[in-house]
């Protein structure tokens, strides 16, 4: 009917209204990262509060529960970032991406261990990708686990060699 299809369209609206004034203030507070002003923490409070909104109409859009859990990250809301992200890994499990987000929100709150476990994971979905088994190297040195440092180091040498910051 014409109220229901009325109805569709108002939330797609109010998704993509939502979504993208959560992008746009997450993206403003990119070109400002590191600062943690009152007005810097308000755009990172903005893009939650939004990316929030916008899950409320798709309850699992990876999208906004991802720009959620980073501006959460910013924020150092680690239990809310943490949530977020282990949303992702329910949603899309096969997804490198959700398991590096995990594995880097708890190394950067230097919960080595953890971050061990989900850049692990990650690895193991594409054992090509770099930044997780470089955080698994930071993260093995975090725990001055020197032999498994180095066995990472190696992992990700044989990914790229000509990378000399191994």
């Amino acid at each position: 009917s014409d109220f229901e299809n009325q109805i569709k369209e108002s939330k797609v609206y109010y998704y993509q209204s939502e979504y993208k004034t959560a992008y746009d203030n997450y993206i403003a507070y990119q070109k400002i990262a590191g600062d943690t002003s009152e007005k810097a923490m308000k755009m990172l409070s903005n893009a939650i509060e939004h990316a929030d909104n916008a899950s409320i109409i798709t309850p699992n859009d990876y999208s906004s529960i991802k720009l959620s859990g980073l501006a959460a990250n910013y924020k150092k809301e680690t239990e809310k970032a943490s949530k977020k992200f282990e949303m992702l890994t329910t949603i899309k499990p096969d997804t490198v991406d959700s398991w590096f987000q995990l594995g880097r929100l708890y190394f950067n709150s230097k919960d080595y261990n953890k971050a061990i476990v989900y850049n692990k994971k990650a690895f193991e979905l594409d054992n090509s990708y770099v930044p997780a088994i470089e955080l698994l190297a930071f993260s093995y040195e975090g725990l001055k686990d020197t032999a498994n440092a180095i066995q990472a180091y190696k992992d990700a040498l044989n990914i790229e060699p000509n990378n000399i910051s191994y």
